[in-house]
């Protein structure tokens, strides 16, 4: 079977988020043993910057509107072609669906891969049925949850590999309780901060956060809440600080390129979401040895095991988030215990490496089938 493979990625985010740092790290960690990659992508897309600059793909751009799909099919029949593609990655939802039609309309393609990086998908229809029965040769889910939200769409287990995801870097621990992120905020070496990282949108539950965190602020007023991230929900969650007399507590940075200020001082991390396949800034403070609070959704309990990592509570429960936060923080052993199993458990079972090598296992039992 061939050595170096030649893999065609496919990814229709306008943004940087998990799913795109996913991808990124994929390309790099395939690169790195040898293969090569082409990346389809928007063209004003930070991954397609941050692909190119890194020399970690090549880069084909696209539009990804609904009447440009048959432009897109036919963008991928020509580099697939051209290119002489081994494998073809899809590596979200949309991607998923010109990957169907591709499918439909092209007999001699490489082996179509789609990774599902959601555990909620909505009811099944009789398209997105089709769309998993007929658009992929193999799903990589990067959550035993994710896996069941495939299933669901009637793709058979022999199809689908769990191959989680990973976290962001390697986290510099001599940094770590440095005070970096205190000093550009000017707030005292003394403060306990805890932080959340990730896309302002809805589902990923600030909203309840800051009601947690109003209940907890007066009697944990050597605390400031941290949320690093832009996204929709922006405007209105400021407003939400405003109204919950917040402001002097709570930080918005905005989108963080390099988030190991951030890490380095967080005492508690929080993921208040509704719905998560797993998550990466989940998995990278695990990996920086910081106990966690976590909504018991999707993956997460695959990441936190409640009252040994970190603590689970219920999603969208303000008054539990809030008793969970000053429980983790009234046990000082319980805290450190936490953040020694939480590094242990990233490292052991979420690294790049396991990522790239279980993808690429993936692509090679998919060929040794196609032939």
């Amino acid at each position: 079977m061939q050595e170096n493979l030649t893999i065609v990625h496919v990814d229709c985010g306008k943004t940087w988020g998990g799913g795109q740092a996913q991808v990124f790290m994929l390309l790099e960690g395939l690169r790195k043993i040898g293969h090569r990659n082409i990346l389809v992508c928007r063209e004003d897309c930070p991954l397609a910057k941050r692909a190119s600059e890194a020399g970690v793909a090549s880069v084909a751009k696209a539009r990804f509107g609904t009447l440009t799909m048959p432009r897109v099919v036919r963008i991928l029949d020509k580099v697939t072609r051209d290119e002489g593609a081994h494998v073809l990655h899809l590596h979200d939802s949309r991607a998923h669906s010109i990957g169907a039609l591709f499918a439909a309309q092209t007999p001699e393609r490489p082996p179509i891969v789609v990774s599902r990086r959601v555990a909620f998908d909505g009811r099944p229809t009789i398209l997105s049925k089709w769309k998993y029965r007929h658009g992929a040769d193999h799903y990589i889910a990067i959550s035993n949850a994710s896996a069941r939200t495939v299933l669901a769409h009637g793709v058979t287990e022999d199809c689908i590999t769990v191959v989680p995801s990973c976290y962001a870097s390697e986290p510099d621990m001599r940094l770590k309780g440095t005070n970096l992120l205190k000093a550009q905020l000017h707030l005292p070496d003394q403060m306990r901060v805890i932080a959340a990282i990730g896309g302002l949108s809805r589902i990923k539950g600030h909203e309840i956060l800051l009601q947690a965190y109003a209940k907890i602020a007066e009697t944990h007023n050597d605390s400031v809440l941290v949320l690093a991230g832009d996204g929709p929900e922006g405007e209105k969650l400021r407003a939400q600080i405003e109204q919950l007399s917040l402001s002097k507590r709570v930080f918005l940075l905005g989108f963080v390129k390099d988030l190991t200020p951030v890490y380095s001082d967080t005492d508690l991390f929080v993921l208040p979401s509704f719905f998560e396949g797993l998550n990466t800034s989940l998995l990278q403070a695990m990996a920086w040895g910081i106990p966690c609070v976590a909504t018991n959704v999707g993956g997460v309990p695959e990441a936190i095991t409640d009252g040994v990592e970190g603590v689970l509570v219920p999603p969208g429960d303000a008054d539990a988030l809030a008793r969970a936060i000053a429980g983790v923080w009234s046990n000082i052993s319980t805290t450190t215990e936490m953040a020694q199993a939480a590094r242990q458990k990233a490292v052991a079972h979420f690294s790049k490496q396991q990522m790239v090598r279980g993808t690429e296992s993936v692509y090679r039992d998919v060929l040794s089938k196609a032939y």
